[in-house]
Order: structure tokens, then C-alpha cells, then sequence
């Protein structure tokens, strides 16, 4: 390298932050160009070409073989280093932090940028968020046991339950605050399903388990002594033994014609519980007078309907209805005006859904429907009622107390 022979230079400043130099020295001259040739070799050594402006924090590297000097401006933003572009030196994308902790983990907190993950308490685990890596909320112990189950002894820590070491032990949830521990099973209540008739211990023929006292105890076994008896309630004992007929408590039901009895079923009454208003000609379920009949069964029924009607004009009308299946109805619809005390309608109905109808007076009128009704399958049978005809009154309203019965006949 040339001998460097120190002189003086001068710098004027031209514009803020900016320094031009005016008269740069042989001592400069020399050192820069001295790095040059070192970099692009004596043979290839020309004159060194200075860029005359550099800006505060400027780092000097050569450009070119031709030797010019350039300034690398510093990185726009805090935390940037220098990294080779494979041609030049340049300030990275990427930023680093400037300070890191004791045990700190190295991560892209954001798109080029490093951040420190803070190391957390014993037992954490590092997890995804879904977008950055964190440490957990829960801990987990530094070691388990052979067998040891892992279950969350409390909110956000896992814990290992042992082994129990006896033969023949369940998971419960016996623990302290419901945990799981180990438990033989509870009969009482810890167990469901039906047990089956294999697994009961055997009792003696011809006998049912119970308990005959009227006191709490063990289930035992209660043997018939002699044919034809029933099991039954004496006192504060259960036993086999004959039906006591003199007893009202002791039978139920209607005893059939083929087996000395009447034959006849009680009857099924319905009350209506509230007066229902309808104020259009559309017929419409009643609220409360609806039945369910049997299949292939033959019933007797009477409807009685207390009516009160808003006006002259609007009368009443009422069908037979449900979903029973039917093989043969007969019905007699009768309504009656109670002003002219008069039967203003009076027809036959053969079919469900066959209406019948009359103008009435205003005021309280009534209507009654008898019939019988055999049935192919099974549903419900009701009636459906609305006004006669279009009015401007308050309608047509079937009053409580109204009733439906149905009695089931034998034949």
C-alpha cells in the first residue's frame, strides 16, 4: 500500500445531514484506493472514484471494479443487519431484537421479524395459537409412573392417577371435586341396564320374589300353596291367596256376558272446561270434546252442546270428525232454536265429515248428536263446528259444561 502522508481536508455543508467534501486528501485517497486493489487486484488498479455525498450513518463499501465508493444508507427501521445479496452488502428484510432473556426462545413474531418467546413456568408446554407459538395455559408433571392414567386433577393442570394395585378396580368419579379414582362398582347407583334372569340367584318352583311385611327389607321368595290362587294384599302382608269378591277394592272392570257378567263397559264422559267462540264459517276441531277409540270396536256416543250465538244471522253447523277408521256410522244430528223453541235441523249422518247446519236465533240455543260407530283401526273421534253463515256478530260459541259420552259396546 502507498505511503499515506497526512494533510488536511475541509467539509461544507451544503444542505442538512448531508456533507460534501470539498478537498479530500492523498491520505483517503490512498487507504481507498489500496482496499481497492486489494479487492479487485493491482493489475486491474485505476484511479479510485469517490461518491462526493453520503448521509448520516453511511457505511463505505466498493461498488465495481472500476473502484467507485458507495454509502449504504442505514436500514429504515431498528433491529435491521447486514447480510450479502450474493453481489453487495445490504441491510436484511428480516429484524432482530436487540435484547433477549435468559432461556428466551427465538421466533417470527410477525412477517421478518424475530421476537423472543418469554420462557413460563415450570411444567408449560409450548402450543400453536393457530397463528404464533405460545406457552400453554396448562402444565404437566416432568414425570408418570407406569400405569399411572393422566387426567386433569384441577382446572389447567394434568396430573397421573396410580395404579391400584387390587385386583378387580373401576374408573369412578369418586374423587376429590368428581375426579376419577379408583373404586369397585356401586350397585346402588353406579350401575344400569337389566340384569338378567341367569344371574339371580334360584329360589324355589312355583314361587315370585317379594317382600310380605309392610316393612323395608330384602326381597324373598313367596310360593303358591295351592292352584287358582292370586297374589294379594291381606292387612300389611302380601301372599297367595283367593280373591275376596266382597271386597270393592278387590275387582275391576265389566265381567263379559260369556262369563256370567253384564257385558257393559262404564262410560267415558268429557266435559268441556271453557266456552270456545268461532266467528267464521269454517269448521274447526273443538278444544276439549275429542276421544280415542280402539280398532275393530263398536261404541255408542252422545254429544250435548250448549250454544250461544252473537247474532240471527250466523246460525251454527257441526260434523263428525278424526282419524279413527270407520266400517259403519250412524248418527242424528238435531239443532234446536230455544227463542221459537222450535227443531230447526234434524238429518242422518252416515260419514265423517258430513256437516249439518241451521240458521238460528240469537241467544242460547242447544244441539244433540247420537249415534253408533264401528271402527277399523284405531284414532280419534271428535266433532268440528263453526258458524252457519257469514254474520257480523260476535259468532257462534259452544259453552262449557257441553259433554261428550262414549260407552263400548260388546257386540
Amino acid at each position: 500500500m502507498p505511503q499515506i502522508v497526512a494533510q488536511k481536508y475541509s467539509l461544507v455543508n451544503v444542505e442538512p445531514s448531508t456533507l460534501v467534501m470539498t478537498q479530500i486528501d492523498e491520505m483517503f485517497r490512498d487507504l481507498f484506493t489500496g482496499l481497492r486493489n486489494s479487492a479487485v487486484g493491482s493489475a486491474n488498479s485505476q484511479e479510485l472514484v469517490l461518491d462526493p455525498s453520503f448521509t448520516q450513518g453511511d457505511l463505505l463499501y466498493i461498488v465495481d471494479t472500476v473502484g467507485t465508493v458507495d454509502g449504504l444508507t442505514v436500514g429504515a427501521t431498528a433491529g435491521m443487519f447486514i447480510r450479502s445479496t450474493g453481489t453487495l452488502p445490504a441491510w436484511s428484510t428480516l429484524i432482530l431484537p436487540n435484547s433477549a432473556a435468559s432461556g428466551d426462545l427465538v421466533y417470527a413474531s410477525a412477517a421478518n421479524t424475530w421476537g423472543g418467546l418469554t420462557v413460563a413456568a415450570a411444567g408449560k408446554v409450548i402450543r400453536s395459537t393457530g397463528s404464533l407459538p405460545a406457552y400453554s395455559t396448562f402444565t404437566i408433571p416432568d414425570t408418570f409412573t407406569q400405569g399411572a392414567i393422566p387426567y386433569a386433577s384441577s382446572a389447567n393442570v394434568l396430573a397421573g392417577l396410580a395404579k391400584d394395585a387390587s385386583a378387580t378396580r373401576y374408573l369412578s368419579n369418586t374423587g376429590s371435586s368428581n375426579n376419577p379414582a379408583w373404586a369397585q362398582v356401586n350397585v346402588a347407583n353406579g350401575v344400569t341396564g337389566d340384569l338378567p334372569f341367569a344371574n339371580l340367584t334360584q329360589i324355589a318352583g312355583l314361587s315370585v320374589l317379594g317382600v310380605t311385611g309392610a316393612s323395608t327389607a330384602d326381597v324373598a321368595a313367596m310360593t303358591a300353596a295351592s292352584d287358582f290362587q292370586v297374589l294379594r294384599r291381606s292387612g300389611s302382608a302380601v301372599a297367595f291367596g283367593a280373591i275376596d269378591l266382597a271386597q270393592s277394592a278387590a275387582i275391576t272392570g265389566i265381567l263379559p256376558i260369556g262369563n256370567g257378567g253384564t257385558g257393559i263397559t262404564i262410560a267415558t264422559d268429557i266435559r268441556k272446561t271453557a266456552d270456545e267462540t268461532i266467528t267464521d264459517t269454517t269448521l274447526q276441531d273443538d278444544d276439549h270434546l275429542t276421544i280415542s277409540l280402539a280398532a275393530t270396536s263398536a261404541y255408542a256416543f252422545r254429544y250435548f252442546l250448549f250454544l250461544a250465538n252473537g247474532g240471527a244471522a250466523e246460525g251454527f253447523q257441526a260434523d263428525l270428525s278424526g282419524t279413527v277408521g270407520v266400517s259403519s256410522l250412524k248418527a242424528q244430528v238435531q239443532i234446536w232454536d230455544d227463542t221459537l223453541n222450535t227443531l230447526v235441523a234434524c238429518a242422518r249422518v252416515t260419514a265423517l265429515s258430513a256437516s249439518v247446519g241451521a240458521g238460528l236465533s240469537s241467544g242460547s240455543n242447544f244441539t244433540i248428536i247420537d249415534g253408533t260407530i264401528e271402527t277399523t283401526t284405531g284414532g280419534t273421534f271428535l266433532i268440528r263446528w263453526a258458524q252457519n253463515a257469514t254474520g257480523a256478530s260476535a259468532g257462534v260459541t259452544v259453552e262449557e259444561q257441553s259433554s261428550l259420552i262414549v260407552r263400548k259396546l260388546n257386540a
